[in-house]
């Protein structure tokens, strides 16, 4: 499980791009996302002042998505190993 509140932005993004032809419609992801984050667009993936980043939906990070992974991938190969 992702740690929040990453693993949460990377639900309600997952949720709205799987059903973009409901992003007009006011429920579930698409309001949240709206609510949330209103003048953002879920579907841009947009880069950092000074390029030292990349932003999905312009919440997410991808620099911090791959500290977590490396983390967790570093995890369960002391799990394994241990």
């Amino acid at each position: 499980m992702l740690a929040a509140p990453i693993g949460q932005h990377l639900k309600v993004l997952r949720n709205v791009r799987e059903h973009w032809d409901e992003w007009h419609v006011d429920k579930r992801s698409p309001l949240r996302f709206r609510t949330q984050w209103p003048n953002r667009s879920p579907f841009s993936l947009t880069r950092t002042e000074g390029d030292q980043d990349l932003l999905l939906g312009e919440i997410v990070s991808l620099a911090e998505l791959e500290d977590l992974a490396k983390h967790i991938l570093d995890d369960l190969s002391a799990q394994e190993h241990g």
